[in-house]
């Protein structure tokens, strides 16, 4: 399973995790990351 780091509402490292798709505690946050490539016609290609 997929471990997730937690973080304050400052982007400070708590020092907890937890497993993907289990919530998120109250007062903690996680990041996460959005891609958008777009190729010479246009496309767009999306990585999350």
């Amino acid at each position: 399973m997929e471990k997730r780091d937690l973080y304050d509402k400052d982007r400070n490292l708590a020092d907890k995790t937890i497993f993907k798709n289990f919530p998120i505690p109250k007062g903690h946050y996680i990041l996460v990351v959005l891609i958008f490539i777009q190729n010479s016609e246009g496309k767009f290609l999306i990585q999350i």
